[in-house]
């Protein structure tokens, strides 16, 4: 199931989503290689400054869907978290 995050409901969003997910892995309830948030819609966000401070992560992070051709700030993007990106995939 998509969810379509704006530039009010992102943090909120990925915090719940990573939470959500790390549970998961921590009741075995899940196996997985990464903690997938492709389900999330980002195209309409123009603001992640410091979407994923100080989060923890279980696994390694897939953004590889995300669309960021409306971003405008990213300032501490990954600011004291442990997510690991690779933004040679990404849409700008």
């Amino acid at each position: 199931m998509k969810i379509t995050a704006t530039d009010k409901t992102i943090h909120e969003i990925a915090k719940i989503e990573v939470e959500r997910m790390n549970r998961l892995i921590e009741l075995n309830a899940i196996d997985v290689n990464e903690i997938d948030l492709n389900h999330i819609d980002v195209s309409k966000v123009t603001n992640m400054n410091e979407l994923f401070m100080n989060m923890e992560f279980k696994k390694p992070v897939n953004l590889m869907s995300w669309d960021f051709k409306n971003l405008i700030n990213s300032i501490d993007f990954c600011k004291s978290s442990d997510i690991t990106v690779n933004p040679e995939k990404w849409r700008f």
